[in-house]
């Protein structure tokens, strides 16, 4: 994993690139110094003026210069040299989080900012630069960068993050992902906490694990804010904290019963999607406590540019991807004969990345596949298509190298909190087609980046609710077999469309799900609360579940949880039977002395 970017913001470039005057002139003559000192630059406001995209530039000399931006592309007239023309496409080209500075060419008259509010509804602070600036555009680079630095707050304000960082787990994906966005942030000083869910074998990345230890070890003041990410089960607000946040999310449309009493000692609860706002709120929790802070991807690490593939022809096997926990939430057996059905041997494959927090083996697995693949072929009366299987769990950083090799991803879920592997699919410029219900549906909102598997709402069903009686009473999103059937095929049939729309999925969520954006998010959520040293918040008690008890018995386990072995079903079953008992509460501890870092 990337070392987080703390040195220079992103920013959006905006303005005239092209053109003769001397803005134009100047404002290339700073991109050269700007794309030295600054790793995140895009320019979202870049043509000459329309009289002089026309002709000839007030007698200079020009030639026609055809430049692509997105899905749109200009022929004009220009001035700039070919250096000149080659970095400007590069900034074209770039990807900057939504809600960057604007930088800005305007003279002491000009005040561009309506315009730029205009075209930039989600920005951040505004930089004016003077087009008759002295000096080179490297030390005008070098200067704008040591202002943003001196207007970062003298004393930051101090967080405890109580969370999974390790591990193959959603949680712990979470985890990494809010640690990296917090700790990027140089107003923000944060000791961890780190949990890990499990034993299942996973290397770590050594870069990643030196932060964990860094961070780990770091003091904080007294005054501090609490984040904790885990289960509502597990929390326990910190009495030391001026105010405790938990971190959590949830797939189906409503909340257990039985999460009440824990989610009212929180003070804050982050989720990572609107659905989840509205399943909370519609579950009793008043919306003034409630707050999205969807999950963030480094594009650092999940670039495509670093596994380039050819593109897929007409007519070509396609390599699907799918991803996901052996569980009846992430419908295998719908994925499978849906795939059975709509492929006959040689047109398409599926490779499957999967493991089982219920303990079953990579043997019983693949037979359940198998025959689900097999009864959809049958179904169609052709050859069932080939299966691969992706064996361990490797590192985060090798997860890319995945991706590269797949031409499309597919999961068909019935609810997901957040869907971190179509979240990097999307980041690795994969065509994706997944259910729309949960974080996916904040991913995939956007017209045309993925396409969707519609469905219906229903009740978890009783072999689901038996593995995990917290379902009791709740329902989940069904896809729809027949629909998914036919959104392969339209995938396999359409290579340019499917290339087209990944390119656009990428786009999408780079600017929306960057770490940099989402740790600004959460930044600013911190900073409200930061701005009155003696804010309290009062805490309302949920109507989802029964009153706690005036004497409550506090059970601590600790041991396997989310492992494949026979222990940790033994623990997971002792712990949903005192789940269950009025006057208990228990407090998990699911194998956090992980490698000496708690």
């Amino acid at each position: 994993m990337s070392a987080p970017h703390t040195q220079y913001p992103p920013l959006y470039l905006w303005g005239d690139l092209l053109g003769s005057h001397p803005h134009a002139r100047k404002f290339r003559a700073l991109l050269e110094g700007l794309i030295a000192t600054h790793p995140m630059l895009e320019a979202r406001h870049f043509l000459c003026d329309e009289r002089e995209a026309s002709g000839a530039l007030h007698g200079r000399e020009t030639r026609d210069f055809h430049l692509q931006s997105g899905n749109r592309g200009f022929t004009v007239a220009t001035e700039a040299s070919e250096a000149e023309l080659r970095r400007i496409e590069r900034v074209i080209e770039g990807i900057v989080p939504e809600g960057s500075a604007v930088l800005a060419m305007a003279g002491p008259s000009e005040d561009p900012s309506d315009a730029i509010r205009a075209d930039l509804p989600t920005h951040g602070e505004i930089i004016l630069v003077d087009p008759g600036y002295e000096g080179d555009g490297y030390s005008l680079a070098r200067e704008l960068s040591r202002q943003a630095k001196a207007k970062q707050i003298a004393n930051p304000i101090d967080v405890t993050l109580t969370a999974p960082v390790l591990g193959p787990s959603g949680y712990a994906a979470d985890g990494r992902a809010i640690f990296s966005a917090l700790d990027s942030e140089p107003n923000l000083r944060i000791r961890l906490r780190p949990l890990r869910y499990g034993t299942i074998a996973s290397d770590e990345d050594p870069d990643f694990l030196q932060q964990v230890v860094v961070a780990s070890k770091r003091a904080v003041s007294k005054d501090f804010i609490a984040i904790h990410l885990m289960l509502p089960m597990q929390f326990q607000p910190d009495p030391e904290a001026r105010l405790n946040i938990l971190r959590t999310t949830w797939e189906c449309d409503r909340l257990p019963a039985e999460w009440a009493n824990h989610i009212d000692q929180a003070d804050e609860i982050w989720v990572p999607c609107a659905q989840n706002l509205q399943s909370f709120h519609r579950s009793g929790i008043p919306m003034e406590k409630l707050r999205v802070i969807p999950e963030a991807i480094d594009s650092q690490v999940f670039d495509p540019a670093l596994y380039p593939r050819p593109p897929r022809r007409s007519g070509s096997t396609t390599r699907f991807l799918s991803m996901f926990d052996w569980s009846e939430r992430k419908a295998p057996d719908v994925l499978l004969r849906a795939f059975g059905r709509a492929f006959a041997r040689d047109e398409a494959s599926l490779s499957l990345k999967v493991h089982s927090s219920m303990g079953m083996s990579d043997s019983e697995i693949q037979r359940q596949a198998l025959a689900w693949v097999q009864s959809g072929a049958d179904r169609a009366g052709h050859a069932s298509p080939r299966i691969d299987w992706i064996q361990g769990h490797g590192t985060p950083s090798d997860m890319p190298a995945h991706y590269a090799k797949a031409n499309a991803f597919v999961l068909c879920s019935r609810g997901e909190g957040w869907g971190r592997p179509v979240h990097e699919a999307m980041a690795m410029g994969l065509p994706v087609l997944t259910t729309m219900f949960g974080g996916t549906q904040d991913l995939c909102g956007a017209q045309s980046v993925a396409w969707n598997i519609p469905g219906r709402l229903r009740s978890c069903p009783p072999a689901a609710v038996a593995d995990n009686p917290a379902l009791r009473d709740l329902s989940w999103f069904e896809p729809d077999e027949d629909a998914l059937v036919r959104r392969l095929r339209e995938i396999h049939e359409s290579p340019d469309e499917a290339q087209a729309r990944g390119k656009r999925a990428r786009r999408h969520v780079l600017s929306r799900f960057h770490g940099l954006r989402v740790g600004q998010l959460m930044r600013e959520a911190l900073q409200t609360h930061a701005a009155d040293p003696g804010q309290t918040r009062a805490r309302t008690h949920l109507s989802v579940g029964p009153s706690a008890a005036p004497r409550l018995l506090l059970v601590e386990m600790e041991g396997p949880l989310f492992e494949a072995s026979s222990y940790a079903g033994i623990h997971r079953n002792l712990a949903r039977a005192l789940q269950q008992e009025s006057g208990v509460r228990i407090q998990l501890r699911p194998g956090a002395q992980a490698q000496g870092l708690v």
